[in-house]
């Protein structure tokens, strides 16, 4: 059934079932969850939101017990009691207005949670480099080195996993616009971004979904490198929300040694040497 799926009573109030609603979506959206059954899951609960959050299709569902898809699927006269004869054009005209009010339940979701529900063609960005100086003795550039490397990167916030929200922490009405989504004067409330709800930031990122962490990398450097040669660790730099990390670029400073000089591949010392 609709309200089981969502966990709302049989008379439970649109604000209920919409807030059921988002918070169902967004802990099986599958670009949060990897579950296998997540996309089943998401799939029923959009279902069963487009059957209760419409009050017509509402109405059918009491009395028929059809689903949202199971109603624009038929096309005969309904002989359930309590209905007329079928007018296509009332149909049509239902469906539509349903469907445009589900788009723009979908669209203040995807804007509250920050989302994008096609993940897969939407264009990943890829997290910022780390650029970082890495100083040598000589005789490591000429021999080769493991050596490790100290820095600061931003992270998914662990306590919220990135949302930027506080967990388990329900969406409530927003007091600011009373839950209209916009002022007074048609302007787009700022405090809940125009989605008429409101959910706690983050207690530790305040609602910015990074932090910053201090990472140590050990890092190989190769024999017979030069001053200025560019290692790359592939993705240990900054994490993004939509794509991979970034990459560390260490730029490695070769010091003077006291005993040899450098020219191209060859090493000179200089020495006195006493002829007797």
């Amino acid at each position: 059934m609709c309200t089981e799926i969502l966990g709302v009573h049989e008379d439970a109030p649109q604000d209920e079932i919409k807030r059921a609603y988002l918070i169902l979506a967004k802990r099986y959206h599958p670009d949060v969850n990897n579950s296998k059954d997540a996309k089943t899951k998401f799939t029923q609960i959009n279902e069963a939101y487009a059957t209760l959050g419409d009050e017509k299709r509402r109405q059918t569902y009491d009395i028929t017990g059809y689903s949202a898809n199971e109603q624009d699927n038929i096309s005969e006269q309904w002989t359930t009691s309590g209905f007329a004869n079928f007018d296509p054009m009332e149909r049509m005209k239902q469906q539509h207005e349903s469907e445009r009010k589900f788009e723009q339940v979908l669209k203040e979701f995807d804007d509250f949670f920050n989302m994008e529900k096609n993940s897969d063609s939407a264009s990943k960005v890829k997290g910022r480099d780390i650029n970082l100086v890495m100083e040598i003795e000589l005789e490591s550039a000429c021999n080769g080195c493991t050596k490790d490397i100290q820095y600061e990167k931003c992270i998914k916030c662990e306590y919220c996993s990135g949302t930027g929200l506080e967990p388990k922490s329900d969406p409530i009405e927003c007091v600011d616009c009373s839950g209209k989504g916009d002022t007074m004067l048609g302007f787009k409330c700022k405090n809940c971004e125009g989605t008429g709800l409101y959910v706690k930031k983050c207690s530790v990122c305040s609602g910015v979904c990074y932090g910053k962490s201090t990472n140590v990398e050990r890092v190989q450097v190769p024999k017979g490198v030069f001053d200025g040669v560019v290692l790359r660790l592939k993705e240990k730099g900054h994490v993004t929300k939509n794509g991979s990390p970034g990459d560390v670029l260490i730029s490695l400073k070769v010091l003077p040694s006291p005993y040899f000089t450098r020219q191209g591949s060859d090493l000179y010392l200089n020495k006195k040497v006493t002829v007797t």
